[in-house]
């Protein structure tokens, strides 16, 4: 996945709904989108976390 995010960094809302937590894992990892809805852009996902925290196991 983290291939083909790199080249379209942009996401929409289909793409949102159906790829939820594969999106999820991406920025977990790091990785940040923008969402788009009918082509326009409205949001940016990014990460909370910096790079050395860990998940609370939630």
């Amino acid at each position: 996945m983290s291939k083909v995010w790199q080249e379209f960094p942009e996401i929409n809302q289909q793409d949102l709904e159906n790829r939820t937590s594969e999106i999820m894992d991406a920025v977990e990892r790091g990785e940040s989108f923008t969402l788009t809805r009918h082509g326009r852009k409205i949001a940016t996902i990014t990460p909370i976390n910096t790079a050395g925290e860990q998940r609370s196991g939630r």
